[in-house]
């Protein structure tokens, strides 16, 4: 057995101990690739449901006390604003909880949704203290409208004090729903949204392992090559390196532009988290401008407007991939001293230039993801056309 052999065997080897390094490092990337996609995903519906919390508490209590002041139970058509009110609320806590079992992954039998269950069943109960009938016992499968609700049930006689629904207990019915809610985000999520920025280096640490165990394999299996194609039979089918066959020189080129089209294809993978990311940002920005244009409600004011604005921030992660083309971000400034309309503008202003930003930023990776993958093509090519040329040397020289 020649030295030569017994190398390219322990090559081998190794080569089939880097195999099984690599499928195990590919496999934990890709469940490391999925569990940080779930983590900005599910960071971004945090965010966008914390400020719907906000702005559906502060448009169904903010208008409650005028709307029970109007409300006279003798008349059942005085109740209509505050009917609404409670019916909103209602469907409110019931998208909730779809969206805590659908989107953010809790079960029905969680202690979160059976808080928010018990809640909307308290609210939707409040109209039968009013007027005997709550609204799921007069609901029909198209759901229901107030009018059709007052439609339904009968005015009960009552007179002085009797006639005013109970303003502070509907009230506590409803600011437990938002208060149970916002305890429920602020605590019960947090091991959910994880960190994006840990998982993503997870991440890059598990894609630096394949590389590495790739770049590996690629190398033990092209030495193992070149030492056989490179065997002298003077020497008893040694390698040497006085002496180069010819067929060597095209097999040498087809292992180098081989190994450029491997790097081009790790960059590729290395990109994609970053895309994933950038993909992510937008997505969220675009679901809080759409959170934003709800905003039209008289009861807002500036200084509410500005606690919707810590809530309607996009997450630090994103801003590592801002470009600021338009420069916007940095000059355009929330006080509490301007009015609503104005805040909201200026708010709207900042998402608009990130919205710009981030299409900016996806269409150029797009680009140069593209070239990459061309040049990945081109390398191709060249590695084949260097091996034929290696085979036509190898076959004149078997005769």
């Amino acid at each position: 057995m020649t030295i030569r052999h017994r190398i390219v065997v322990r090559l081998s080897q190794l080569a089939v101990f880097g195999t099984l390094l690599f499928g195990t490092g590919s496999a934990i990337y890709l469940l490391k690739i999925n569990e940080f996609s779930l983590i900005l995903e599910t960071n971004k519906n945090i965010g966008v449901l914390r400020g719907a919390l906000l702005i559906d508490q502060l448009e169904i209590i903010a208008p409650l006390n005028e709307a029970v002041r109007v409300c006279d139970l003798s008349n059942k058509k005085t109740c209509s604003e505050l009917l609404s009110l409670l019916l909103q609320a209602t469907n409110q806590a019931r998208t909730y909880k779809k969206v805590m079992v659908n989107t953010l992954g809790y079960h029905d039998n969680s202690p979160v949704v059976r808080q928010i269950t018990d809640d909307a069943k308290q609210i939707d109960h409040l109209p039968k203290q009013l007027f005997g009938k709550s609204f799921s016992e007069v609901s029909t499968d198209n759901g229901i409208m107030v009018d059709s609700y007052l439609d339904t049930v009968k005015t009960i006689a009552t007179t002085g004090d009797n006639s005013k629904p109970q303003y502070f207990l509907i009230k506590k019915k409803l600011s437990t729903l938002f208060t149970n809610l916002n305890i429920s985000l602020n605590e019960n999520t947090a091991f959910k949204s994880g960190s994006a920025i840990a998982a993503k280096q997870e991440v890059f640490m598990w894609l630096l392992f394949i590389i590495v165990a790739e770049i590996a394999i690629f190398l033990l299996v092209s030495i193992s090559d070149l030492l056989i194609n490179n065997s002298n039979p003077e020497v008893g089918f040694e390698f040497t390196w006085y002496k180069i066959q010819p067929k060597v020189i095209p097999l040498a080129a087809s292992v180098f532009l081989g190994f450029i089209t491997m790097i081009l294809s790790e960059l590729l993978l290395f990109r994609q988290t970053t895309d994933i990311a950038i993909g992510n940002c937008r997505e969220h920005n675009q679901a809080l401008i759409s959170l934003l244009d709800r905003v039209d409600n008289p009861y807002f004011t500036s200084q509410r407007l500005l606690e919707v604005t810590n809530v309607v921030q996009l997450p630090r992660y994103c801003t590592y991939y801002k470009s600021n083309v338009l420069g916007l971000s940095s000059h355009y400034k929330v006080s509490s001293a301007d009015n609503m309309e104005k805040s909201k503008q200026i708010i709207l202003a900042n998402l608009l230039n990130d919205a710009d930003s981030y299409h900016d930023l996806q269409k150029q990776s797009s680009s140069e993801n593209a070239r990459i993958t061309i040049a990945m093509l081109i390398f191709n090519v060249l590695t084949l056309l260097a091996l034929a040329v290696f085979l036509r040397l190898d076959s004149e020289e078997i005769g």
